[in-house]
């Protein structure tokens, strides 16, 4: 497949993926409306507020993952890892200071992103089998590490969470600023385009003479970068790091937000924008759900039926997109 042939088929994973988010937003929309009719007080400001800053971490964490699954990759591990960095960061800022906590608190998800996308790269894993032996691996750090007990932050760190700009708090800034960022990087950079090509045709872009390792690598570094500013927001907001910061479901949460943002299990497509909005569709379910009084469990069901939905959703979408 030539350089030509895979630009035109990107062209046509970026229709696909524009149509996606067209289509969750007017679902967003649609239920924005029923809401104000059936539930005015979800539109107040301390509850939109409160929804966005929950955004926040999920949000970041799929930014990171819609990266790796532009490429063709799965990262599995991002909430266990944004646990491990949250309980290392916190338990170095309490002995050896804020400055080598932040830093313990970003190297170590680095390291992690680095394991994975050797493991992809050179050791030739499956990106599913690489990134589940991180999530275990970062998991049972964690748990080591913590004793299982919640690690008190430094008040400069809470201070940082409880500040506010024009009357945003600094989670949400986060999330909107690196959710540019990484949007110009995505799609308007050579990096980006060469990550959609990989992911359409890899071995076309290999046969090239493009170095997709090193994209790879970088992509997993990323996703790597963004559980680490997921850790640094969530124990500036909650004041504390613990194991509750990653839930049983949180890795399912990140792949469906990127998924419902129109991003493809397959490779290809996505976008940040994209992300965004399907974590605010994600965590919008869920803030109704507990509006509504529905029993945490009966969430995870919820939650497992609209997964099991948007993947057999993608599968059709890809198939339609190779015969076009």
């Amino acid at each position: 497949m030539s350089i030509l042939a895979i630009q035109s088929k990107k062209i046509k994973n970026q229709l696909q993926t524009n149509k996606f988010i067209v289509i969750v937003a007017i679902v967003l929309g649609l239920v924005a409306a029923i809401l104000a009719v059936t539930m005015p007080t979800f539109y107040t400001s301390a509850n939109i507020q409160s929804l966005l800053t929950q955004c926040s971490a999920i949000a970041l964490m799929a930014y990171g993952q819609t990266f790796v699954m532009v490429s063709g990759g799965v990262d599995l591990g991002t909430p266990s890892v944004m646990c491990l960095s949250a309980v290392v960061g916190t338990l170095v800022m309490r002995s050896y200071g804020v400055f080598f906590g932040i830093l313990a608190m970003f190297s170590l998800p680095l390291l992690c992103g680095l394991i994975n996308g050797l493991a992809v790269t050179r050791f030739k894993m499956i990106p599913f089998v690489a990134t589940l032996v991180m999530m275990m691996l970062s998991s049972g750090a964690a748990t080591q590490l913590s004793h299982s007990v919640s690690t008190p932050a430094p008040e400069v760190i809470v201070a940082i969470g409880k500040t506010t700009f024009i009357g945003i708090p600094v989670a949400i800034w986060i999330m909107l600023v690196v959710g540019v960022i990484l949007h110009i990087l995505l799609k308007k950079t050579a990096f980006g385009r060469v990550l959609f090509a990989i992911g359409t045709n890899s071995d076309a872009v290999t046969s090239c003479g493009i170095p997709t390792n090193r994209h790879l690598v970088l992509a997993y570094l990323l996703s790597s970068l963004m559980s680490a500013l997921a850790a640094f927001v969530l124990i500036a907001r909650l004041g504390a790091s613990s194991l509750s910061l990653a839930s049983d479901s949180a890795s399912l949460d990140v792949i469906c937000s990127a998924i419902l943002g129109g991003a493809s299990i397959y490779g290809g497509a996505g976008s940040i924008l994209g992300a965004f909005l399907g974590t605010l569709a994600l965590q919008t379910l869920q803030n109704v759900m507990n509006l509504f009084g529905v029993d945490y469990f009966e969430m995870i069901i919820v939650k497992g039926v609209l997964i099991l939905f948007i993947t057999y959703f993608d599968t059709i979408r890809t198939w339609l997109r190779g015969k076009a």
